[in-house]
C-alpha cells in the first residue's frame, strides 16, 4: 500500500528535467484516477504533463479539498467539471485546449487562476459560485466565443477581476458580480495607463450593452464617468461626482429631476422668499407684484406686503424659477452682492426645466 501511494504522488508531481523529455503520463479512466488522487494527503492535486484520454468527469465527488492544478497537459475529450466544491484555489497554466472546458454548478474557493492558456474551443463557467478572485493572464479565446459570467453568483463581496494581456472584448462581466482591479500592476510591474483604463471601461460597457445587460452597462458607465472626472479635475472631480450622482445619477435617473429636485428647489426658494419677502422684492422688481400693490387701496406698503406674503412669495418664486429669461431692468444693482440671489434662483430653475424637458420628451 505504501508503494502505491508513493507511485501516485510521483504521478501527480512530475518535476525536474526528466519532465521535458518523458512522454506524458496517460490516464485512461479519469474517475478512477481522481478517486485515488483524492485519497492522497497533501496540499494539491497536480495534473502536470498528463495526457487524459477519458472524458473528465468528477463523478460522484462533491468536493475537492486540495488545490487543483492543471499544467502542461492534454485532454482528448471535453472536460465538464460539474457540481464540485473546491476547498482551495484552481490553477490552470501552460495549456492549449483543443476541446471544450466547462465549470458547471461549481463552488469555487479563494481564486481561479488561468495563465498562458489558449482556448481553441469553448470555455465557460456557468451556474456557479464565483471565487473571490479570477486571474486571467495571457489567455486567448476563439474569435466566435463570448465568455459570459451572467449566470453565476457571488457570496459576499464581488469577485475581483485581474486580467493581464487578455482581450476582454470577448468577456461579459456583470457589474453586480465583478469589480475590476485597476490597482494591480501589470506583468511588467507597471501601473495601468490612463488609455488602458479608458479602453477597459469602454469594453466593459460595450460588452454589457451587446449582451443585453442594460443596468450593468449603465453602472460600468457611471464608474467610468467618475474616473474621468477625478482624472481631469482632481479633488474637484469628487464634488462633481457627488452632485451628478445625487442629482440625476449621471443622466440615468432623469425622472429624479422632475419628481424630486424641481419641486424641492421651488419649495426651498419659496420658503426663503416668504420669510424674506421685503428683501427679495427690493433685489428684483416683479412687474406683477408692483401692479398689484398699486391697485390696492391700502396706503401702507409694509401692510400690503404682509397681507399678501404667501401670494407674493409664490409669484416672485414662480416667475423667476420657471421663467425662461430674467429682466436685467428689474435687478436693483445698488443692492451689491445681493443681486446674485435672483440670478441663482433663475439658473437653478432653468437647469431643472431643461432636465424635466429631457425626461418628458426623451
Amino acid at each position: 500500500m505504501r508503494n502505491f501511494f508513493l507511485a501516485l504522488m510521483i504521478l501527480l508531481s512530475i518535476t525536474g528535467k526528466s519532465q521535458k523529455k518523458a512522454k506524458p503520463t496517460t490516464i485512461h479512466n479519469f474517475a478512477t484516477f481522481l478517486t485515488k488522487a483524492s485519497m492522497v494527503s497533501g496540499k494539491e492535486i497536480l495534473f502536470n504533463h498528463v495526457h487524459i484520454q477519458d472524458t473528465i468527469d468528477f463523478g460522484n465527488a462533491s468536493s475537492v479539498t486540495q488545490m487543483l492544478k492543471i499544467k502542461s497537459s492534454r485532454f482528448d475529450q471535453s472536460a465538464s467539471l460539474k457540481g464540485v466544491t473546491y476547498g482551495d484555489s484552481v490553477i490552470i497554466s501552460n495549456m492549449t485546449f483543443s476541446t471544450d472546458l466547462f465549470f458547471l454548478k461549481s463552488n469555487f474557493g479563494p481564486s481561479l487562476s488561468i495563465t498562458d492558456v489558449v482556448f481553441e474551443r469553448q470555455f465557460a463557467i456557468r451556474h456557479s459560485v464565483l471565487p473571490q478572485i479570477i486571474k486571467m493572464n495571457r489567455v486567448s479565446f476563439p474569435t466566435n466565443m463570448t465568455l459570459d459570467f451572467s449566470t453565476n453568483e457571488v457570496e459576499g463581496d464581488k469577485c475581483l477581476a485581474q486580467f493581464q494581456e487578455t482581450d476582454i472584448s470577448q468577456i461579459v462581466l456583470p457589474y453586480e458580480l465583478f469589480r475590476f482591479d485597476f490597482d494591480e500592476k501589470n506583468l511588467e510591474g507597471n501601473s495601468y495607463t490612463h488609455a488602458q483604463k479608458a479602453r477597459i471601461y469602454e469594453l466593459l460597457i460595450r460588452n454589457s450593452k451587446e449582451a443585453g445587460f442594460v443596468t450593468s452597462a449603465e453602472k460600468w458607465d457611471i464608474d467610468y464617468k467618475k474616473y474621468m472626472n477625478e482624472k481631469e479635475y482632481g479633488g474637484v472631480g469628487n464634488v462633481f461626482n457627488f452632485i451628478s450622482e445625487n442629482y440625476w445619477n449621471f443622466g440615468y435617473s432623469k425622472s429624479t429631476i422632475f419628481w424630486v429636485w424641481t419641486p424641492v428647489f421651488f419649495l426651498l426658494f419659496f420658503i426663503i422668499n416668504y420669510f424674506s419677502i421685503f428683501w427679495a422684492i427690493d433685489l428684483y422688481h416683479i412687474k406683477e407684484i408692483g401692479e398689484d400693490i398699486n391697485d390696492t387701496d391700502e396706503t401702507n406698503l409694509e401692510d400690503i406686503i404682509k397681507q399678501n406674503r404667501v401670494r407674493y412669495a409664490l409669484i416672485y418664486t414662480g416667475i423667476i424659477y420657471f421663467g425662461l429669461k430674467i429682466d436685467p431692468k428689474g435687478i436693483d444693482i445698488s443692492k451689491g452682492w445681493g443681486i446674485v440671489y435672483p440670478i441663482i434662483v433663475y439658473l437653478i430653475g432653468t437647469i431643472n426645466i431643461l432636465g424635466c424637458a429631457g425626461y418628458l420628451f426623451k
